[in-house]
């Protein structure tokens, strides 16, 4: 298990916690009016309920910022996951040339593109001035690896649609990770199939229109349609599992990767 599958497992869960409040809140406010006790805890329960009700129809809003608080989560849990499996693999060797050739080859080239819009990525000139070194480092051929610029290679400008997750882990020679999710059973459950091929169509799917309606939350139009109670229960579970499963693939790709790169020495 990597270390950041448990704390986006933790914040998943606190989405469906406050998911659940809110579904109570709905139904709090469609409940009858409440004959008020002198009771301070009744007053205030008076209060709530007033406010329920003349926030019944606003309440979709509040589902709409625990739609994009998953999607930016699970982002953050995909890269952050994928830096760590790099870190892993650079630490599986004492030399930069005997990285996957992918991976090496893209440490260069999204190094330089930090490099050359460090802000664009969230960096200042003393982040650059470490990735330079580093990459130096790195290219000096009887110098022990130490490190790498793993939080360079994870750079992406895009919504974590299938395409984009499945371009960042090409970037390290992992060329068939949608397959592979496909082939799992957590997933193949979840879409009431055995065929990996239609699971994987499923869970492509699902992603995809889920950012579209990221998208549109974000960006919104006097149009917009807030995502319901039901999609959100279907949503948290989507991503509880796909996370879950991606933490159980690379752990098993990690294992390839190094045993490979041990053959070469």
């Amino acid at each position: 298990m990597y270390s950041t599958l448990p704390e986006y497992i933790n914040d998943i869960s606190r989405i469906s916690s406050l998911l659940e409040m809110n579904i109570a809140l709905k139904d709090f406010s469609g409940a009858a009016s409440i004959e008020v006790d002198t009771d301070d805890y009744f007053e205030q329960s008076k209060i709530v309920h007033d406010l329920t009700q003349k926030n019944r129809a606003n309440l979709v809003v509040l589902n709409g910022t625990l739609l994009l608080f998953i999607a930016g989560r699970f982002e953050s849990f995909v890269r952050s996951t994928f830096e760590e499996l790099c870190d892993n693999l650079a630490s599986g060797t004492d030399r930069f040339k005997k990285l996957p050739k992918d991976m090496r080859e893209n440490l260069l080239k999204y190094t330089a593109e930090v490099i050359s819009s460090p802000r664009k990525y969230g960096h200042g000139d003393q982040g650059v001035k470490a990735f330079i070194k580093i990459l130096s480092d790195n290219l000096v051929d009887d110098k022990d690896l130490e490190e790498i610029n793993s939080r360079c290679i994870s750079i992406t400008t895009e919504n974590m649609r299938p395409t984009i997750l499945s371009d960042l882990f090409k970037r390290i020679g992992i060329r068939n990770l949608w397959e592979k999710i496909g082939q799992q059973a957590e997933i193949q459950i979840m879409y009431e199939t055995t065929d990996p091929n239609k699971a994987k169509n499923e869970a492509e799917k699902f992603l995809n229109i889920f950012m579209d309606k990221r998208n549109s939350i974000a960006h919104p139009t006097a149009s917009i349609t807030w995502p319901d109670q039901e999609y959100l229960k279907t949503s948290i579970l989507y991503f509880l599992r796909l996370g879950e499963v991606i933490d159980k693939i690379l752990a098993v790709i990690e294992l390839d990767i190094k045993r490979k790169m041990t053959d070469q020495n």
